[in-house]
């Protein structure tokens, strides 16, 4: 359904413009555009479409700073999220792939520890935007708190996964028999870690578009949906350090050291928490 020209002007002037300057051209056009609306045909022939209304008042040097963190913060959260995804394959590599320690040295080694320090960064400059953004005023979005509970909830069900494969590889890995590898005819793998690979997989390309669209929104809607973005960058760096984790193991008896697990769980809870302290600020 197309929405009306004051929807559409109110969300142009959110992502091109500052937050205030925003909110004042927003409140002159509410008055211009009247209540109840007047005719769409009458707006353009007046006013001219919403894109073009807003270009007139923008000001190309505040906005390619914007898009400039944009861009930032979307690379800190995409890149390592598509990275398994068949064509950035290539970028897997550097941001997660390499050798993981049994006694837990840091994830990835340094061949592949881009990944965390990307999200880092994300996470910094994502919180520094959104306390320099003008507090929000009225009740928080309900939309925020559902997609919070959908991230926490894909957070609890990889923990849970890794923590029921780690205690007990070899059995967890018999469960649904064997099928081939993708090495070769020659080779097979287990089905149910086949299956545990592709979830988090794809569900941590799901966790990066999810925080993604909390990143659009904080420009758009709201600066508390940065909570979504952050809470989504720690859900997709668990995934992505679990899958990487999985994938090194090239048989289950590589990890019949008793607690081999302990530093990785402590790690990826390590993770959550941030996430939550982040996302919690950002809330405020």
């Amino acid at each position: 359904m197309k929405k009306d020209y004051m929807a559409r002007l109110e969300r142009t002037a959110r992502w091109w413009l500052p937050r205030q300057e925003a909110q004042d051209v927003i409140a002159d056009y509410r008055d211009i555009v009247g209540s109840p609306p007047r005719p769409e045909r009458e707006l353009l022939r007046d006013l001219g479409k919403p894109r073009e209304v807003v270009m007139q008042l923008a000001q190309p040097k505040v906005y390619l700073r914007w898009l400039a963190v944009f861009t930032v913060l979307s690379a800190c959260i995409l890149i390592p999220g598509l990275s398994p995804f068949g064509p950035f394959w290539f970028i897997w590599d550097k941001c997660f792939a390499g050798p993981y320690d049994p006694n837990f040295a840091f994830p990835g080694g340094p061949a592949g520890h881009y990944g965390p320090v990307l999200a880092l960064l994300g996470a910094i400059v994502a919180l520094i935007w959104s306390r320099r953004q003008q507090r929000e005023e009225g009740p928080r979005p309900k939309a925020i708190l559902v997609f919070l509970a959908l991230l926490l909830a894909w957070i609890g069900a990889a923990l849970l996964l890794f923590w029921t494969w780690a205690r007990d590889p070899v059995t967890f890995s018999k469960v649904w028999g064997e099928m081939p590898s993708w090495i070769g005819p020659d080779r097979m793998v287990s089905r149910s870690v086949q299956t545990l690979l592709s979830t988090l997989e794809y569900g941590g390309i799901a966790m990066a578009l999810i925080g993604e669209s909390g990143l659009v929104r904080a420009r758009t809607k709201d600066r508390r949906w940065v909570a979504v973005y952050l809470l989504g960058l720690a859900a997709m760096l668990i995934s992505m350090e679990s899958l990487a984790l999985l994938v090194s193991m090239q048989t289950p008896e590589s990890t019949l050291q008793a607690g081999w697990w302990h530093p990785h769980m402590q790690y990826y809870l390590a993770i959550t928490v941030a996430g939550l302290a982040g996302a919690g600020v950002s809330l405020c």
